[in-house]
Formats: structure tokens, C-alpha cells, sequence
């Protein structure tokens, strides 16, 4: 029997050629470790040492354990080109590793809280141990030619016997892998257990169970249009590895499985655990779903044995959406992106209709308004760098999660998450008169900081609270934004806070909280000689991951999801209403009983990366062959022959060269390139000879019948601009001759 999932190509295996992984005129510095070789923005080097030592630490260990020997030292590229969290791995045509440095927000499954580009790392290890294998027949292959970008069905044929078989299997059992990798290696002490003890993923597996729709293995695929948007294959994946881990330790570690899967041809999947298993993917899957269903009906059965929030869905099924806010006529404004639309901001009018604006929002950030109704988000640009918007105005850049009141005599308050770069953020406090900037204010905060709110209602002692998190969770404080020395700590909690809202009056502070195991909304009240007091306003089957009341006090705009994704509800702010337990449920992180159970990572030397040096990167200095193939497409125009690629480990400096002969007149043709994208201004030149066929395209003159005509061309043509290969291409000038 085979398994009925579309295999496909691990789509983050494999580097794009003639694409440099920096931006151009980017400043890299190198640094040199025991087993990976990192590039580093230059402006931070020095600053990122530690970081470069303690991946080098996890990778070497995560190496141990797989049995894996790597033959070269990996590539680590730490960038800090975008404000979104993320990672990626790449094994063709070379092993190398990305991670973004900026913070991943709290609504995201990749939010950890605490070391989160330890997490990311541990992630895309994963990856790479997995899928940077190869031995036998295709070892021997690679050795000869490298590891191939084809480019037709001959360098295909070359590339499918030679490519390592790993990176050729189904997404969701990479991403499962890797989830499974950041789970089973968090620290145990933490409060952040990795995506397979997360309340938000427990939350998918848990809505699937109670609507009865828990989606077969066809369905766990990145490209499906339906909310979770693709992310089953994470989603999925991990209950799936989760699964064979608990269930098979006394035959084979994960590792001992993904060894095994390696050995398989590529896109044969089904038959890669019967050797050690004695059964196939097919039969395990099913096993694994449906003991995940009996897990989240016992969940559900504890959620549901007290009184349940029951809410309206207000906006369209298979959407996501951020935050909303309030606005004076009692709208509700809000980012939303529907599954095959673009994110927009929408108002959700009185009436209950919805309206659809023309303000795109890629950032999909939660939004919050000022008292008198000015809108208040980051958005990102094209290059996802994040800006902050005020009524329309942009007041500054590399923001995030601001909020902002109006001061008494017509100014402008704002307190948002300033990225300072190399992967540190910190709390600031901005004074606007005008448009101008009065007065730039770091808070001192403890651990990491997110989600500041301003008080209302305070005009003279403004108050902000904010939300910080640290290995033991996460704390909501609040201080004067004048005086330091009046900050404490309101909740303390082992999990998340998210989107705390203050009310108009400054009385009450309503948040988000999933230290149950499942995230419920809570009011915090002030009472006049500070003492605090929360209750509790939800106790969902979902998620509720936002609170916001209207500006009259009545009303309360919730975010909760369902098994078809995030909605907006409206609910009675009237305390009478609201439930007076939340249950905790246990999220359950099934712990093999042999092998490898319960992976750690050995403890680290004292001031790590002390001794790492740091280097200018040298690309023409690193520039090696990458791989070599057989093709019908010798030169562009065609030709039988061979073809190569050369390029230094960011692909700054591309060389390619192709040689053979013409599919007509049998010509010898042959090319040689090399363009250099390291610079804004970047450059290239090509030359090459040419046999080119154009079929009936000579028409005699008397009888009209038509010939095929062939000519042999020699060219040459440099290229200089900005983008010549990304997709920033807004300079083009070259000169050819032919």
C-alpha cells in the first residue's frame, strides 16, 4: 500500500542560484567555530560571539546524539534583515543554516519567551542533521558531482540518484522532526516547553477533535488554503513524531527512524519505518490520530466540566486576524487576511456589517486606538522593516506593539518595542509635539519586554504597563512613566500574557492569558490603595488571545478561534455574565521510556565565545566548485553538454560556465559568467558562444515554403545595477556585442 500524500521537495533544501543571501552593500563579519562557520551582521559581531559559541555548542551535541559526522563545518548565517522572526536550512548545493534575529510577538506559535533563537536553532539543526545525508550509491555520486540544481531531465535524472533522499520527504514529517528537535531539547526547568507543549498547537488538535474533523495525513500540507494556513504540517507533524518517539523507544530513537528514512530513494516515504518499526507510515499515522483524539476529548472533558464561554463568530471562516480596537462610533477596526485575499484593514460597523478598506496591513498587528480615536500599529514594508503608523503618520521605524494617548497640552505619548539590532530590543517611551519628537525614554525592564499599554484616564502621573518574560514566564508590571521607582509586578504567571488593554477610566487592565493550558481572557482591577485583584472573563474551548473593551465600558471585543480559525465575538463586559472557574488541563508531552527519552543539552563553559575571532567576511576568498552536471541546456540557447556553479558561501560571487555542443550543426558552444552582488551597485559580465535554431523562420520567395535557419552567435554583455537577480530590480543598464 502506498501512502496518499503528495511528496514533495523539502522547499527550504535548496538555495536558489544567482541569489545572494545578503542584502547588497550588506556588512558581514566572520566567525570561526569548532563546527560551524557563522557570517554576522559586522555592526554586532562582537556582540554575537556568545551566540555563535553557544549554537556551535547545541549543534555539536544535537550531532552526538543523531550519530551524525558531519564531513565540513556548517554554515550559520545570523541576519538581522527583517522585524519577523524566522529560520531556514538549506543542504543544496551546500549545508547552511539562516536564522533571523528579530523577536517572534506572543500570538505566534514560534514565541518562546525566553533564548527564542535557541529554539530556532535547535529547529533548523534538526533539519540539517536530517536531511544532510547521503551514503552508498548517491554518496559516491555527490563525491563526483556535487550536490545539483537541475536545470532539465538530464541533470534531473543526475540529481534524483545523487540528491540526499531526506530533503525529498513530505514537509510535515521535516517540520514534525524539527518541532519534535525544539521540544524534546528545551530545558525542562523553563516555562517554554517548545511547540509540542504549546497551548496555541494543543489548541488545533484539540478544536479538530471537538468539531470531528481531525484531518487526515493528505491534509497536512504547507500549501493548503485553509486556516491553519499550512501550519498542520508543523501542527500535525509533531503529533506524529511525538508519537513514534513514545510509542517505538524500545526499537529506534527518532534519530535511529530518520536514519532510516534516509536510506530510502527519494519520494519513497511510506516504506522508511518498516525496516525498524515492522509497519509503514500509513499504519502508524492512523494510529497516531486516533490516539490524539482520545488525548483531546479527555481535554475537553475537563474544560467543559464547568461553565463554557459561548461565542458568536463575527467575521468569515478560514481567516486570520489581529487585535482590534474600538473606535467613537463604536466600530470595531482590525487587521484580517482572508484565505485567498490580501491582509486588509476591516471595520466591524455597529450593524454587524463588514467593511473591507484599502489600507494593507502585512504585518497583520494587532491594533489600538488613542482616546480620540487615531489609529495606533506597526505595519512592515516591503522588506518586512517595521514602521510605526499614528493617525496615518509614520513616527518611527523598527517598532513594534505601540500604543499611544494624547498628553494634556496637544501632544502625542507613544510607548512601543524599539529593535536596537543583533537581536536585543528594549522599551521605549516617545514624546510627540506636533510631528516632532520631543524626548526619546528607555524603560528599564527586567527580562525580555512586550505589549506596553498606557493608562488612560491618568493624566497627570501617566502610567504604563507592560508585559516581561524570562525562563519562568511572564510578569505584567506597571510603573510611572516618569519615576521608575514605582514599578511592581501585578501577575506572575508560567506561560504567556498577551495584549494587556487598559479601560477607559484606568481602572481595569484586561488580558490574555494561557498559564492553564489554554488562553483565556482575565480583568485585572486597581483598587484606590493599589492592591490587585483579577477574575476571570472566559473559559473557552478555543483560545482567547485578545480583550478589548469599549469606551463606554459595556462591551468586550474578544478574538477566539474555532476549528476554522480566528474569529472576532462580542461579549457583555458585565462581570455577572462572565465565568467564575477556568480548569487547567494537562498538555500532554508523551516522554519515551528508553533511548532517547529526554534529550539536554550538556551544561556550557563559562563566557562563552571569549576566544571566537572575528573576521571581515572575504567572499572571493571562499568562492569553491559547487557542482557539476550533465544537460541539454550546455548555454542558454541550448547545446548537450555539461554545466557548472561556483559560488562563495552568501552567493555574492556567482560563476557559472557551460560547455558542449549545438542539437543542430553540432557547433561547439560554451559560456562563462560571473557577477558579483555584494555591492548596491552590483555588477556582471558573460560571454559565450552560441548555436541558435529557429524553426520554419526562412520563407523563399517564390514558392513561400518555409526552412529552419541555425546560426552560430559569439556575445559578450556586462550588466551593472541593483538587483540583478533579486527582486529589487530598480536600476538595469548593460551593453552587449554579438
Amino acid at each position: 500500500m502506498r501512502l496518499a500524500i503528495p511528496a514533495v521537495l523539502f522547499v527550504a533544501a535548496t538555495i536558489p542560484a544567482q541569489f545572494p543571501l545578503i542584502w547588497p552593500g550588506e556588512s558581514v563579519s566572520t566567525i570561526d567555530a569548532e563546527h560551524l562557520r557563522a557570517y554576522v551582521p559586522a555592526e554586532h559581531a562582537e556582540d554575537l560571539r556568545g551566540l555563535v559559541a553557544r549554537a556551535d555548542w547545541i549543534y555539536a551535541q544535537m550531532c552526538r546524539d543523531a550519530g551524525f559526522e558531519p564531513t565540513q563545518k556548517l554554515r550559520l548565517l545570523i541576519s538581522d534583515w527583517r522585524d519577523n522572526h524566522n529560520g531556514f536550512s538549506f543542504v543544496v548545493p551546500f549545508p547552511l543554516v539562516q536564522v533571523e534575529l528579530a523577536p517572534a510577538l506572543q500570538r505566534s506559535a514560534i514565541f518562546n519567551g525566553f533564548e527564542e533563537t535557541e529554539r530556532t536553532l535547535i529547529h533548523e539543526f534538526a533539519h540539517q542533521i536530517s536531511n544532510d545525508r547521503n551514503s552508498g550509491f548517491r554518496g559516491v555520486l555527490e563525491g563526483i558531482f556535487g550536490r545539483i540544481l537541475p536545470n532539465d531531465l538530464l541533470s534531473f535524472m543526475l540529481w534524483y540518484v545523487s540528491t540526499p533522499a531526506h530533503q525529498t520527504m513530505p514537509r510535515f514529517w521535516h517540520e514534525g522532526l524539527a518541532t519534535w528537535a525544539e521540544t524534546a531539547y528545551a530545558d525542562p526547568d523553563s516555562a517554554w516547553g517548545g511547540r509540542g507543549r504549546d497551548p496555541l498547537v494543543h489548541m488545533v488538535w484539540r478544536l479538530d477533535a471537538a468539531a470531528g474533523v481531525t484531518p487526515p495525513v493528505g491534509d497536512w500540507r504547507v500549501t493548503h488554503h485553509e486556516w491553519p494556513f499550512g501550519s498542520r504540517v508543523y501542527t500535525y507533524g509533531v503529533a506524529y513524531a511525538r508519537y513514534l518517539s513514545a510509542q517505538f523507544s524500545d526499537r529506534a530513537s527518532i534519530w535511529e527512524i530518520i536514519d532510516g528514512q534516509a536510506r530510502s530513494w527519494p519520494f519513497v516515504f511510506n516504506r522508511g519505518t518498516k525496516r525498524l518499526l515492522e509497519r509503514g507510515h500509513v499504519e502508524a499515522i492512523d494510529e497516531a490520530r486516533a490516539e490524539l483524539v482520545v488525548e483531546q476529548w479527555q481535554a475537553l472533558e475537563e474544560i467543559r466540566g464547568v461553565s463554557v464561554t459561548e461565542l458568536e463568530r463575527l467575521t468569515p471562516v478560514d481567516s486570520v486576524l489581529g487585535a482590534p480596537a474600538w473606535t467613537p462610533d463604536g466600530s470595531l477596526v482590525f487587521a484580517m487576511r482572508q484565505a485567498q485575499g490580501r491582509p486588509r484593514m476591516h471595520y466591524l460597523r455597529p450593524d454587524g456589517s463588514l467593511d473591507s478598506t484599502w489600507t494593507p496591513t502585512r504585518a497583520m498587528s494587532d491594533v489600538r486606538t488613542t482616546p480620540g480615536g487615531d489609529l495606533v500599529y506597526h505595519e512592515f514594508n516591503w522588506r518586512e522593516i517595521s514602521r510605526l503608523e499614528v493617525a496615518g503618520d509614520t513616527v518611527g521605524w523598527r517598532m513594534l506593539q505601540p500604543d499611544a494617548v494624547e498628553t494634556s497640552d496637544g501632544g502625542l505619548l507613544v510607548a512601543a518595542l524599539q529593535l536596537r539590532g543583533g537581536g536585543d530590543h528594549e522599551l521605549v517611551v516617545h514624546r510627540f509635539d506636533d510631528g516632532d519628537l520631543l524626548d526619546e525614554r528607555v524603560v528599564d525592564t527586567q527580562g525580555r519586554p512586550w505589549s506596553p499599554t498606557l493608562r488612560r484616564g491618568r493624566e497627570e502621573s501617566r502610567e504604563l504597563a507592560w508585559v516581561e518574560t524570562d525562563a519562568d514566564g511572564s510578569r505584567l508590571v506597571l510603573s510611572s512613566v516618569d519615576d521608575p521607582s514605582t514599578r511592581r509586578v501585578l501577575v506572575s504567571v508560567r506561560g504567556r500574557i498577551i495584549h494587556p488593554v487598559w479601560t477607559a477610566d484606568g481602572q481595569h487592565l484586561f488580558y490574555c492569558s494561557d498559564h492553564t493550558g489554554v488562553a483565556n481572557a482575565y480583568r485585572l482591577s486597581l483598587a484606590s490603595d493599589g492592591e490587585a485583584t483579577v477574575l476571570p472573563v472566559t473559559n473557552t474551548v478555543g483560545g482567547v488571545v485578545a480583550c478589548v473593551p469599549s469606551p463606554d465600558g459595556e462591551t468586550l471585543a474578544i478574538v477566539d478561534h474555532d476549528h476554522r480559525g480566528p474569529f472576532l465575538a462580542k461579549m457583555s463586559a458585565d462581570p455577572s455574565t462572565w465565568v467564575t472557574e477556568v480548569p487547567e488541563i494537562q498538555l500532554t508531552w508523551p516522554l519515551a521510556q528508553s533511548r532517547l527519552a529526554a534529550p539536554a543539552f550538556d551544561p556550557m563553559p563559562q563566557n562563552p565565545g571569549r576566544e571566537l575571532r572575528v573576521e571581515p567576511y572575504d567572499g572571493l576568498g571562499e568562492i569553491r566548485p559547487l557542482y557539476w552536471a550533465p544537460t541539454s541546456f550546455a548555454v542558454p540557447d541550448g547545446g548537450t553538454g555539461v554545466y557548472g556553479l561556483a559560488a562563495d558561501p552568501l552567493f555574492t560571487h556567482v560563476l557559472q560556465a557551460g560547455a558542449g555542443v549545438g542539437l543542430e550543426e553540432h557547433e561547439p558552444v560554451g559560456y562563462l559568467s560571473y557577477d558579483y552582488l555584494g555591492l548596491p551597485i552590483e555588477f556582471g559580465v558573460r560571454g559565450g558562444h552560441s548555436e541558435r535554431t529557429f524553426g520554419d523562420a526562412v520563407v523563399e520567395a517564390v514558392t513561400l515554403e518555409e526552412f529552419d535557419y541555425t546560426e552560430t552567435v559569439g556575445h559578450g554583455e556586462i550588466r551593472l545595477g541593483r538587483g540583478l537577480f533579486a527582486l529589487e530590480r530598480t536600476l538595469l543598464l548593460h551593453g552587449g556585442i554579438g
